[in-house]
């Protein structure tokens, strides 16, 4: 279906815009209609023959730049380009039946379901800065604000306004990309490249976040000293990956404009540098989820408490299915020509990943806070009435009765003979 609509695509501006055509695409036309029952101009015959479509495919992939390649689809003069794109879309959507593809939705709803819940944890967490905050506290909102400058929380449901104009979405991404003006991809690629910076910032600082979490918790010195070498690698590991994610290109512009053919540069393999980094994240997932669970398991808690606890750390293993998951989006990636619309997948785990981590280790603040709730709950009891107390389900003691008992000197006696003492509830004492 892929190469059938970007083939379509390039062949039906022949009949409204046969002079935008390029050289090389009206070259592997010609050659690869050779000893076919169709032409140029034969929709039908073209929508019928898949194998057709995928030679003229990889052959425009290998003689055309990127951007003659949507030259055909999208013509050079720019005052005519949204026309050629609805033509396009039209011919190839009336004749042979293929929808227009638009999967930018999808990411926004997905964003906004893990991300709204990470936000409101994240604003729990600032609020009790006043009272008590560490630095695990301190990572998480770094992780929080940086993803949603990544995935744009605000501008996902605004229009026309500089936020909106900071996400990919408003450009064009999730869609395919033969259907996006050359300026727009442009931009897609650039707010990319940034997105890909801050995921990095995110996740390392979420991961730093849980190892601050594990220094105030546990105070075993082998697991501390694992602790501390674990928070070296993870500042390695983002040091690295985040000067290669900036640095892979040069100039650093080439990063967005290198697909246009027309400018000079050259780039280490970016897609090498996602795979490893996104193997490497889920190694330092598994080893900071593992770490833990050995001094758990001696606490001194209740079976229940200590159920409850496991449950809490091994929701780092939720994290490590997503990672594992998103892992297979990058691999998947590697192979795409077609970005602005491959690209959504990969997109949405990586916002689900970083907002599920961010909520695995607010866990303990927002027990804190409904304890904390509760406790409040309590004391607002204390002043109730004893007919509301009555009927409370909750069971509170309001005050406590002091019950003193007191020894009177007695003079010396035979061991045969006892003074008795009665002691009210009052503490009176009633010598008998």
């Amino acid at each position: 279906c892929l190469t059938r609509l970007f083939v379509l695509s390039a062949l039906a501006p022949v009949m409204a815009y046969p002079e935008g055509l390029p050289e090389c695409t009206t070259h592997c036309m010609s050659t690869e209609l050779v000893g076919t029952a169709c032409n140029a101009t034969d929709m039908p015959c073209l929508c019928a023959h898949e194998n057709l479509q995928q030679k003229i495919t990889a052959c425009m992939f290998t003689t055309c730049t990127m951007k003659e390649s949507l030259g055909t689809i999208i013509a050079p003069d720019p005052e005519i380009q949204t026309d050629a794109r609805l033509a396009t879309r039209n011919i190839t959507g009336n004749l042979c039946h293929v929808p227009t593809r638009d999967h930018g939705k999808i990411s926004l709803i997905i964003t906004s379901v893990f991300g709204i819940p990470a936000l409101l944890v994240t604003v729990i967490r600032a609020s009790q800065f006043v009272h008590q905050f560490g630095l695990e506290d301190v990572f998480a909102v770094i992780a929080m604000v940086y993803h949603s400058g990544d995935r744009n929380l605000l501008g996902c449901y605004t229009s026309n306004t500089r936020l909106d104009r900071g996400n990919p979405i408003h450009y064009g991404f999730g869609r395919d990309i033969w259907t996006i003006p050359y300026d727009n991809l442009t931009s897609i690629l650039k707010l990319n490249w940034i997105n890909q910076m801050f995921y990095m910032v995110c996740m390392s600082a979420a991961k730093l976040a849980f190892l601050c979490l594990y220094l105030r918790i546990f105070f075993n010195p082998t697991l501390r000293r694992a602790i501390f070498i674990l928070m070296g690698i993870v500042m390695v590991y983002f040091l690295s990956f985040f000067f290669l994610i900036v640095f892979h290109c040069t100039p650093v512009s080439y990063v967005w404009t290198s697909w246009t053919g027309e400018t000079q540069g050259s780039c280490i393999s970016y897609n090498a540098i996602a795979v490893a980094a996104a193997a490497t994240n889920i190694a330092l997932d598994i080893a900071i989820t593992v770490l833990p669970l050995g001094e758990v398991m001696k606490l001194n808690l209740k079976p229940i408490k200590k159920l409850l606890v496991m449950v809490m750390f091994c929701t780092g293993f939720f994290v490590i299915i997503v990672s594992i998951v998103r892992f297979k989006t990058v691999v998947a990636f590697a192979h795409s020509f077609n970005q602005t619309y491959d690209n959504v997948p990969m997109a949405y785990w990586s916002a689900i990943e970083c907002y599920t981590a961010i909520i695995c280790v607010s866990m303990p603040t927002v027990r804190r806070l409904f304890i904390s709730i509760f406790s409040c709950c309590g004391t607002a009891n204390s002043h109730a009435t004893p007919t509301q107390r009555h009927r409370s389900k909750d069971l509170v003691i309001l005050r406590t009765t002091d019950t003193r008992v007191s020894r009177e000197p007695r003079p010396r006696q035979d061991s045969d003979t006892m003074n008795l003492v009665v002691v009210e509830r009052t503490g009176k004492v009633i010598q008998q």
